[in-house]
């Protein structure tokens, strides 16, 4: 399934927005890099690059943090705490430290839903919620800069600080479509789209489960009842079928699952680009278990799929599909014990234990195939 030009369009305006936003923010750290050295000598160039690196962690955190305060203020219960690929999790009311990552995104706050009716769901001021946090210090800071300009060092760090903070709140509040939208973007779709906030709803309430060791296939099938597919124009509803093509997956109903795929592309329904890329895995895993080894080397050995594989080399999802293509396609049972063992070693770590059950029984039909081959 190919993107729609809107889509395109959209993409092709996120990054000239972020690659202008990094232009801006690049010389205003180099004037105040260039400010300070000038009092300092050269020295200290090592240091503001640290200061810069620590700066983009602390946004990270003061980001997330904002949507888990604004989400706590509107009623959502903490799920999950997440800056790059270490997550907290809070699981049988203790937080556990797990690792898990996606693409397109350094951190994210979990959250369930407000024990509400999807259309009484507040999501506003938790969407914004991170990036007026990183306004709210970034903001100050710059100020401050400006106050202790007499005092190169001091104005370099708050100037960095600042401007970092500046380029992570535009890129989150202006509605971006990159590898996946960022809040922004979800903001506007939801105030558009009434079936996104049910989709919303449906996806928070469906991450909670999956945190307290529920699977898919055990969650409440009202869930999964999405909008007529022709009728769905925005990427988060959209990923709302990918939860149900999830479900079939985990109640191996391999069939069914192919067909709804095969109706996302014949509709061209706007999926994120990390999902659309899943899909494929997904895709690509039925036919192998099918038998259809030409059509899952198709998918997995075009150029864009070949890349978002190798940006996910410790996604559970990804390490069953390599294994499979390795064993029922490869017949290489020696590079298929390296994706078997290294999803053995993500399984203490997996943020849901539920979801590696599902992986586990997968990998086990995956076994039965090889041996009646």
């Amino acid at each position: 399934m190919k993107p729609t030009s809107s889509q395109k369009n959209s993409r092709i305006l996120s990054r000239i927005i972020i690659y202008l936003m990094a232009i801006l923010i690049g010389i205003v750290l180099g004037l105040g890099i260039s400010f300070a050295r000038s009092s300092y000598g050269p020295l200290p160039l090592l240091l503001f690059l640290l200061w810069a690196y620590c700066s983009m962690l602390l946004h990270i955190l003061l980001h997330e943090t904002g949507h888990l305060l604004c989400g706590l203020l509107t009623g959502y219960r903490f799920v999950s705490f997440r800056v790059f690929s270490w997550v907290w999790i809070k699981k049988d009311g203790r937080i556990r430290c797990r690792r898990h990552s996606l693409p397109g995104t350094a951190g994210q706050c979990l959250m369930g839903p407000p024990d509400l009716p999807p259309d009484k769901m507040p999501y506003v001021l938790y969407h914004l919620g991170g990036g007026l946090a990183n306004l709210l210090i970034s903001v100050p800071a710059i100020v401050l800069a400006v106050l202790f300009r007499e005092i190169p060092f001091v104005f370099a760090l708050l100037m960095i600080f600042g401007a970092m903070g500046i380029l992570f709140a535009i890129t989150n509040l202006v509605p971006l479509n990159g590898k996946v939208a960022n809040d922004g973007m979800n903001l506007w779709m939801m105030r558009k789209h009434e079936s996104s906030r049910r989709a919303l709803w449906v996806q928070l309430k469906v991450n909670e489960q999956l945190a307290h060791g529920l699977r898919l296939r055990d969650m409440d099938a009202e869930w999964f009842h999405y909008p007529p597919l022709e009728t769905i124009s925005d990427s988060i509803t959209a990923f709302w079928v990918v939860c149900a093509e999830s479900r079939f997956m985990d109640e191996h109903r391999f069939a069914e699952a192919e067909a709804l795929i095969e109706m996302l592309w014949d509709k061209n329904i706007p999926l994120s680009e990390v999902h659309r890329r899943l899909i494929l895995c997904d895709q690509a895993f039925c036919a192998l278990l099918a038998g259809r080894t030409e059509q899952a080397a198709e998918i997995l050995q075009e150029r864009k799929q070949q890349k978002f594989l190798l940006s996910m080399p410790n996604f559970p999802m990804v390490l069953r599909t390599q294994y499979a293509f390795a064993l029922l396609a490869e017949n290489d049972s020696e590079r298929a014990q390296k994706f078997r063992e290294k999803l053995d070693l993500l399984r203490d770590k997996a943020p849901n234990q539920g979801d590696w059950e599902s992986e586990r029984e997968l990998l086990q039909f995956v076994e039965e195939a090889a041996e009646i081959k």
